[in-house]
């Protein structure tokens, strides 16, 4: 890669972080109660039948995603699409698991309780997967811009989808 493009990648992503940043410090808008009907970000919804999702001990849960593709609405009442099956998730991370917004680590599962190997939302196919919430990120680009950069140098990183989450009918945000 020239250190021309290499700049112009810099400044582009300088200016995504720029505009991001003014965008919240000048934002008014609090928003206490969502209530999402249709989003532009795929829809995740996990339902746990009661259970607790503890750290260090993984549950089987259901999980369904709806992702009608780039520039389709994402509508809650559309079937699920992109992955309708088991999973076992935990919480993740030592520290970051006490957050409102705590991150999860999936697998997806068959109906036996093996590992499936499947594509989420048109990432390389895997059976483990991570739900990063973006707590102490509130531009919530900060991994993604760094993972994105990495890849674009030519260094391998992980790939990255933006979702709406809900956990048991409760809406949880924005996760990556």
């Amino acid at each position: 890669m020239s250190i021309k493009k290499f700049r112009q990648i810099l400044f582009n992503s300088f200016l995504i972080i720029i505009f991001f940043y003014l965008e919240n410090a000048f934002s008014q808008n609090k928003i206490s109660n969502v209530n999402i009907a249709s989003s532009n970000l795929p829809l995740v919804f996990i339902n746990t039948d009661g259970q607790t999702i503890k750290d260090q001990e993984r549950i089987t849960a259901q999980m369904g995603i709806i992702d009608n593709g780039n520039g389709v609405r994402n509508n809650i009442s559309d079937e699920f699409n992109n992955y309708n099956g088991l999973i076992a998730i935990e919480l993740r991370g030592s520290s970051s698991s006490a957050y409102p917004k705590p991150q999860y680590r999936i697998e997806t599962q068959d109906s036996l309780g093996d590992n499936l190997n499947v594509s989420l939302c048109d990432l390389p196919t895997e059976n483990d997967w991570i739900l990063y919430g973006p707590y102490n990120d509130k531009s919530l680009l900060r991994n993604v811009l760094s993972y994105k950069l990495s890849n674009q140098l030519g260094r391998y990183a992980s790939r990255t989808v933006y979702c709406e989450l809900f956990v048991n009918y409760e809406y949880l945000g924005i996760y990556v």
